[in-house]
C-alpha cells in the first residue's frame, strides 16, 4: 500500500482554476516550447494529449478570462500559472524533467517556483510512502508533529519566493496558501481511520483537541471550490462522517442504500452554502446513479432536486434517470423476495421473437451485488 501526499495535488486532473473575477474578456494564454529525448512519454496540459513534432516542438493555447493553474505532464507532473496575455517558453529533456526544465517568458518566476515546489512535493511523497507505517501508527501527539513539519516545507518555501517577488499576483498567492492548509487538514483528517487500521486499535479516538484544526477550515466558501484540494478534503469529510453516520445512527438500519443516504445526510447536515452544497450532492450522486439501479430512490432524487441549485448537474442526474427508466422499460420487474419493508426485484428479458404460451430455456444470473450495488444490464448477455 501506498499513501500519496495531497499537498499540492500534482497527481491529479486539473482542469483550470479560476479566480472570482469575471469582468475581463477574454485573452489568449500559451505554453510553447522544445522537448527533448521525447521517447515514449506522453505529453498533456490539462490531461489533454499534446502533439509535439519531430522536432521536438509543442504549443498549447487557451482562452483566459482570469489567471489559472495548468497542469503539465511529461512522466513527472507540475503545475503551471498563466495570466492573459501570458507567453511561457519551456524548454526540457523528457529524461531528465526536473533537473533540465527552462522556463523564459511571461510568470517564468512564479512558474520557475512552481516547478521547485512539485519537485519538493515529489520528495516529501517518496517519504511519507517509505515510512508511511511508522507515521499513521505514530501517536497522536508524533504525528500532529509530523504534519506540522511538511506544512512547514511548502509555507517556509512560499514566504522566501514571496520575500524575493513583490509583485506576484495576489490571486496566486492566496489560493497557494489555501492549497497548502487544505493539503495539510487533509492528512490530520484521515489520520484517526489510518491509525485504527494500522494500529490495530479500531476504538481509537483522538483528543478534542486534536481537531482543533477544524476551526482554520470553510465549509462553506463556493470561491474555493476551484481548489483540487479543498473539494478533495470535502469529499473525504463526507466518505469519513458518512461511515461514523451508518455505526451511530438507527435511521440507515433497514434502508436500501445505506451508504449513499449516509453520505446524503452528511451533505445536507454540513454545507449551507447552495453552491458547495450543489457540489458535493452531485460529487455523491452522479457516481451512485452510475453503478446503481434508481428503484427505491425516489425520496433520494427528490431531495437531490430540491436542494440542488447546479442546473447542470441537475439535468446530467435527470439524464442517468431517465436513461435507467429506459432500461427497466425493456424488462419485466416482478418481486422476487420480500425483507423488512424492502422488495428484492428479479429483472426479467424476455426475446422480442417470444410467442405467448412458447417455453425456452433461462438464464439466471445472480451477482454480489446485494439487490443494492450494481445495475442488472450490466449482467445481461
Amino acid at each position: 500500500m501506498r499513501i500519496s501526499i495531497l499537498f499540492l495535488s500534482l497527481n491529479l486532473i486539473f482542469i483550470c482554476i479560476y479566480c472570482s473575477e469575471q469582468n475581463n474578456q477574454p485573452q489568449s494564454a500559451v505554453i510553447y516550447g522544445t522537448i527533448k529525448n521525447v521517447n515514449e512519454q506522453n505529453l498533456k496540459i490539462n490531461n489533454q494529449d499534446i502533439t509535439i513534432t519531430g522536432q521536438g516542438l509543442f504549443e498549447y493555447r487557451l482562452e483566459l478570462k482570469t489567471p489559472a493553474y495548468i497542469q503539465f505532464s511529461l512522466g513527472e507532473v507540475t503545475l503551471l500559472f498563466l495570466e492573459r496575455g501570458d507567453s511561457l517558453n519551456i524548454e526540457v529533456d523528457a529524461d531528465k524533467f526536473f533537473e533540465t526544465i527552462s522556463l523564459s517568458g511571461s510568470g517564468k518566476e512564479v512558474n520557475r517556483f512552481l516547478v521547485d515546489e512539485a519537485l519538493e512535493a515529489k520528495k516529501v511523497s517518496q517519504y511519507f510512502n517509505t515510512n508511511y507505517l511508522k507515521i499513521v501508527t505514530s501517536d497522536e501527539k508524533d504525528y500532529l508533529t509530523i504534519a506540522d513539519s511538511l506544512r512547514t516545507i511548502f509555507e517556509t518555501l512560499f514566504e522566501n519566493f514571496i520575500k524575493e517577488n513583490r509583485s506576484i499576483n495576489k490571486y496566486f498567492i492566496d489560493s497557494h496558501k489555501k492549497m497548502v492548509l487544505y493539503g495539510w487538514a487533509e492528512l490530520l483528517l484521515q489520520y484517526p481511520n489510518w491509525y485504527r487500521q494500522f494500529a490495530g486499535k479500531s476504538d481509537f479516538e483522538p483528543s478534542e483537541q486534536f481537531f482543533d484544526y477544524m476551526d482554520l477550515l470553510n465549509f462553506n466558501d463556493p470561491g474555493l471550490l476551484v481548489l483540487d484540494e479543498y473539494k478533495t478534503f470535502l469529499k473525504n469529510y463526507i466518505d469519513i462522517n458518512a461511515g461514523e453516520e451508518l455505526k451511530k445512527n438507527p435511521l440507515f438500519g433497514n434502508k436500501n442504500y445505506k451508504l449513499f443516504r449516509a453520505k446524503f445526510h452528511v451533505v445536507l447536515n454540513t454545507f449551507t452554502d447552495p453552491a458547495v452544497k450543489s457540489e458535493m450532492l452531485y460529487y455523491i450522486t452522479e457516481p451512485f446513479l452510475s453503478e446503481y439501479n434508481t428503484k427505491g430512490m425516489e425520496d433520494l432524487l427528490n431531495r437531490y432536486l430540491e436542494n440542488s441549485s447546479n442546473q447542470g448537474h441537475r439535468a446530467k442526474i435527470e439524464k442517468l434517470v431517465q436513461d435507467d427508466k429506459n432500461i427497466q422499460k425493456q424488462c419485466d420487474i416482478q418481486v422476487y423476495k420480500t425483507v423488512d419493508n424492502t422488495t428484492l426485484d428479479a429483472f426479467i428479458y424476455r426475446p422480442k421473437d417470444l410467442k405467448p404460451g412458447e417455453h425456452r430455456p433461462a438464464l439466471a444470473f445472480f451477482h454480489g451485488g446485494g439487490w443494492e450495488c450494481g445495475k442488472p444490464e450490466t449482467v445481461v448477455i
